[in-house]
């Protein structure tokens, strides 16, 4: 009798089945809704409008449609649900991208199998990170309870460690891989490729690479884009022929990844031809995203006009080609074409705002950047750390502290706390150090270093060789000794720092050692900078034939910033003898720059000597070497003043009374004489005034001391006012 039963049932279960496909075909046949809905009412109206191979069925298709809704609607009318109804569903949720959902409907399968596991790993996998660490978890799940990892489980689990950039996990997927039937699976090897990739491990990636027995179009760009943005970019370059030599055809992933490599390599002959590879395809030839890689490699490159000529002929265009255009533009430092195209985007992101201020910034326009930052602000942009570093470094750059100390409460509400992290904000605490000390508020500027979550190399440097500008020399060596303790590794700028702040509170000994130290303690090769630093060093402080043996025992040629150094230290000691051999060395060196003639000069009028003042002075003249270029940037009062001073050299060798004005020379070459400074501080034409007004370390001297150690001071150049206005 059971056996009548059992067989009865499954007759008519065949019958139900041969009654419902033709209905389940045309719910799989139908090309969009209306079809789809037309097959729905079908069903409505026949006896199988109950069926759950039907229903599973018709949530599938309205899935595939993308009608989420009508999909969930059918499903939650299936009178009697098995796990195929939830596996549609979640299928459908892994497909249109419904982490949450796909993770809430799983919970709710009350016996989930393979494919249920399967969906809910890409449904998390696909979102990317904030979700790929429970695409994981579940994937430990499907393990545990003994369900066989197909090549769709590997690929999404591959995926997950990829966005999470956990390359441990990674690790053990890639060990399940190699002890599966999969270990040759061409898509799972891409895969490994491109999470080694992501994870930032180069070398594993090509190992992988390497053994696969075969090889697609995605195999090779996983790699390639894998040494574009991790290194060496050559590389991607070498693979990229390879790739051709074997006979694949490269896609616009290939050559987008190519294009880049070009672009930060700075390599536009390579990057022509793979123009010229582009061009010769129909297909890529007006694809947007390369012409978008166009246009930025030929501004990396420097090629404006190449960039402008691609960007002009792209039929549509994009934020992204604009802000490349805008970048070439200011890297170029053409800010006005720059602003140009910037005026003409329809749509301004904060990138493109964040390059055009910075173009103002670093091309001597800092007012514009500072106007440029405003109306950002006015049209409700919100900016970016990178914003605000521009900015800092604009008002660093024309020493307003009223408008840094503005900039400093709009980085205190943004609430940066200077530290590391996926976005470091590190380097907008260093900008306010570097404001605070270029505004000569150095106190300011030891606070926001206190204050700072984190620090870098450069936060250091920055504050040692502020102090060091500033005369705080102390500071400088016991920050250093900080920076020691707390296990920061100083690197070339730091010990510029530290030897000119030796030098400029005269600690010979010290200085010494620390020279020392850099190839032995820290395995730092002194460059021109350091032996400038030292000859300043021993200069200043009277061991001139230590200084010419120094010199002579570098293993670089000296530049004629050294050479000013020692000239400038053989006058303040009165050594003639050194002091004309070194003048001699920057006349050939650089026969057309007045300072050596003038410290020389100045020498001799200081001895007495004046028929060598006149020798020199002559010898200016007949060389044709003129003082009529003196550039100054006193801010005094909120306004910047440039000057062009002259001086006639008429001088009679014979007269009795000879001219007792001694020159002065400036940072850039020029020089002014004692005259004419004290002339411009008489009372008559203007008041006479120190440098109280100027950042250390000039405060407190007169204009023409402050004028000769702007040029005595070649390595921490801070040259100021010779008059004031």
């Amino acid at each position: 009798m059971a056996r009548h039963l059992h067989h009865r049932h499954g007759q008519e279960l065949v019958a139900h089945l041969r009654a419902s496909s033709p209905l389940a075909d045309l719910l799989r046949s139908a090309p969009n809704l209306p079809g789809a809905r037309a097959a729905h009412a079908r069903i409505l109206k026949s006896p199988l409008a109950g069926e759950t191979f039907l229903l599973n069925t018709l949530v599938s298709t309205y899935a595939r449609l993308g009608r989420l809704r009508d999909a969930r609607r059918v499903f939650d009318e299936i009178p009697v649900r098995n796990t195929f109804s939830y596996n549609a569903l979640l299928s459908a949720y892994a497909r249109l991208g419904r982490p949450d959902e796909a993770r809430a409907l799983f919970e709710a399968i009350p016996d989930p199998d393979q494919c249920s596991y399967n969906a809910v790993v890409a449904a998390l996998a696909r979102h990317g990170r904030g979700h790929s660490g429970d695409a994981l978890r579940f994937l430990a799940a499907m393990h545990a309870d003994d369900f066989v990892l197909s090549a769709y489980s590997f690929a999404s689990a591959l995926s997950a460690c990829a966005a999470e950039k956990d390359s441990r996990t990674g690790e053990q997927v890639h060990g399940l891989v190699a002890r599966s039937p999969h270990a040759d699976d061409v898509h799972i090897g891409s895969a490994l490729v491109d999470m080694y990739a992501k994870c930032e491990r180069p070398e594993d990636a090509r190992w992988v690479f390497d053994a696969m027995p075969e090889r697609n179009v995605v195999s090779w760009n996983s790699l390639i884009t894998c040494y574009e943005q991790n290194g060496p970019v050559g590389e991607a370059l070498v693979l990229f022929v390879e790739m051709m030599t074997a006979g694949f055809f490269p896609d616009e992933v290939t050559l987008s990844s190519v294009m880049s490599a070009c672009a930060g390599l700075a390599a536009d002959r390579e990057g022509r031809q793979v123009h010229a590879h582009m061009v010769k395809c129909d297909r890529l030839r007006d694809d947007m995203v390369l012409n978008n890689a166009l246009v930025d490699m030929y501004a990396k490159c420097g090629r404006t006009w190449e960039a402008r000529c691609i960007f002009d002929s792209m039929p549509s265009r994009s934020i992204v080609s604009e802000t490349s255009i805008i970048t070439g533009y200011a890297k170029s430092a053409n800010v006005e074409d720059a602003q140009v195209v910037f005026s003409q985007m329809v749509e301004k992101n904060v990138i493109a705002w964040n390059v055009l201020i910075a173009a103002y910034a670093q091309n001597g326009e800092e007012e514009e950047a500072i106007r440029l930052f405003v109306q950002l602000k006015r049209d409700s942009i919100w900016p970016t750390h990178y914003t605000y570093g521009n900015v800092l470094n604009a008002c660093g750059n024309i020493a307003d502290l009223q408008l840094g100390h503005q900039a400093h409460v709009h980085v205190l509400k943004e609430g940066f706390r200077f530290d590391f992290g996926p976005e470091s904000d590190v380097f907008v605490g260093n900008s306010l150090v570097d404001m605070y000390l270029k505004t000569g508020s150095i106190d300011d500027g030891a606070k926001v270093f206190e204050r700072m979550a984190a620090r870098d190399n450069v936060s250091w440097n920055a504050m040692i060789v502020g102090y060091a500008q500033n005369g705080r020399a102390k500071d400088a060596l016991h920050l250093f000794e900080r920076m020691l303790c707390s296990n920061e590794n100083p690197d070339s700028v730091t010990m510029i720092g530290v030897l000119s702040a030796c030098g400029h509170s005269g600690l010979v000994d010290e200085g010494r050692r620390y020279f020392h130290s850099m190839t032995e303690d820290h395995g730092i090769t002194p460059s021109r900078d350091h032996y400038t630093c030292m000859v300043d060093l021993l200069g200043r402080a009277g061991h001139l034939k230590e200084a010419e043996e120094l010199i002579k025992d570098m293993p670089m040629e000296p530049d004629s910033v050294l050479w000013a150094s020692l000239l400038g230290a053989c006058r303040l000691h009165k050594n003639v003898e050194l002091g004309e051999w070194t003048a001699g060395r920057l006349f050939e060196l650089d026969p057309q720059n007045s300072g050596p003639y003038v410290l020389l000069s100045n020498m001799y009028a200081e001895m007495g000597k004046w028929a060598e003042v006149f020798r020199v002075r002559r010898s200016m003249k007949d060389r044709g070497v003129n003082l009529d270029h003196v550039l100054t940037f006193p801010l005094f009062e909120e306004f910047v003043k440039l000057f062009v001073l002259q001086q006639d050299f008429n001088m009679d060798p014979a007269s009795d009374q000879p001219d007792h004005s001694v020159w002065t020379a400036n940072e850039n070459g020029g020089a002014v004489s004692s005259a004419i400074a004290t002339h411009i501080r008489k009372p008559s034409a203007m008041p006479r005034r120190k440098c109280e007004d100027v950042p250390s370390p000039y405060k407190n001297m007169d204009l023409e001391t402050a004028t000769h150690l702007a040029y005595e001071r070649p390595v921490i150049k801070m040259a100021w006012a010779v008059a004031v206005i």
